[in-house]
């Protein structure tokens, strides 16, 4: 899973001026056929989450019973309120949004599009995020988890490492995305550029 260098790859204590260009095949999907070889029973965590579209809805009614609450509200009132509180539904239906991207909602494609990643190791292209954020976020810090596996919903994410720990406990990941804001900002060798890109592949005339 290494990465081939470019012209802009950094030195140490330097930002790149490129992207990490890899030319190897992504991980995601080598993984996953070696994981579901080993761990078939994965299989029965494909499907949508029939809670889904309850918990969209209910985001949603906080956030319309929030605007009523705060209708006849100072400026000061209402945007500290959509800082504080109104950011992470807004947060939360954006992720809604990727589940439903992927049909994990509803069986029926046409029915959840009705209702609808930086690099700090190049040594390895996605991270996960192992923390409490994830109960309120559709649980997208399983960040590693999802890409391997698409089609289960991140309410049972968790569960492809408690089946595969062997495959994921080895991986760089994170307790606080905090500490990745933090390091993009002071981290000088982490910038626009540190991200893994590989060339398209090429159609056949």
């Amino acid at each position: 899973m290494g990465a081939a260098a470019g012209d802009g790859r950094e030195e140490e204590g330097v930002m790149a001026t490129d992207f990490f260009w890899s030319y190897t095949d992504e991980p995601h999907a080598s993984r996953r056929r070696e994981i579901l070889a080993k761990h078939p029973q994965i299989k029965e965590l494909f499907g949508p989450d029939p809670l889904a579209f309850l918990k969209i809805a209910a985001v949603v009614s906080l956030q319309l019973w929030t605007a009523t609450l705060l209708r006849d509200a100072s400026w000061v009132k209402i945007l500290t309120a959509a800082y504080f509180f109104g950011s992470f539904l807004n947060h939360n239906l954006f992720l809604a949004i990727h589940e439903l991207s992927h049909n994990l909602a509803f069986t029926t494609p046409c029915y959840n599009r009705w209702l609808e990643h930086y690099v700090f190791n190049p040594d390895q292209e996605t991270y996960s995020y192992y923390g409490p954020l994830n109960l309120m976020t559709w649980h997208v810090g399983h960040h590693n988890e999802h890409h391997d596996f698409p089609r289960i919903p991140g309410t049972r994410l968790y569960k492809v490492r408690e089946i595969a720990p062997e495959y994921y406990n080895n991986l760089k990941s994170y307790k606080s995305w905090s500490q990745v804001i933090y390091m993009y900002i002071m981290d000088q060798t982490v910038g626009p550029f540190s991200r893994m890109k590989r060339k398209a592949p090429k159609k056949d005339s």
